[in-house]
């Protein structure tokens, strides 16, 4: 369910993703759980960021990928963090706009 007091829409997104610092990704078990144009949540078990931590964010949307830094806006131990996205390409911004049009006029139930 979206939340009317976001400035974005958001929707459910269930991908794998990479977290890095200056341009090093690496593979975690971490999953990008909520997607929009403005960030997303990221499941953590133990996450190993804090508030105001600046990540670079990478993940598979369709058939390419969106990178993009972000900064960590909450943390929730034993659930996962949100992330802001900072800067997002032209392209990256495109394929999600895409996506949450598409996933939001889709019937409640129906796989993407």
């Amino acid at each position: 369910m979206v939340d009317e007091r976001r400035q974005h829409a958001r929707v459910s997104l269930d991908t794998r993703v990479w977290v890095g610092q200056d341009g090093i990704f690496t593979q975690s078990e971490e999953r990008l759980n909520d997607l929009s144009v403005g960030g997303a949540f990221i499941e953590s078990p133990s996450p190993s960021c804090s508030t105001g931590d600046v990540l670079n964010v990478r993940f598979k949307l369709g058939a390419g990928f969106v990178t993009a830094t972000a900064i960590v806006r909450n943390a929730r131990a034993g659930a996962g963090f949100g992330v802001q996205f900072l800067d997002l390409s032209a392209e990256g911004r495109a394929a999600i706009e895409r996506y949450v049009a598409e996933q939001r006029s889709r019937p409640n139930g129906t796989d993407p």
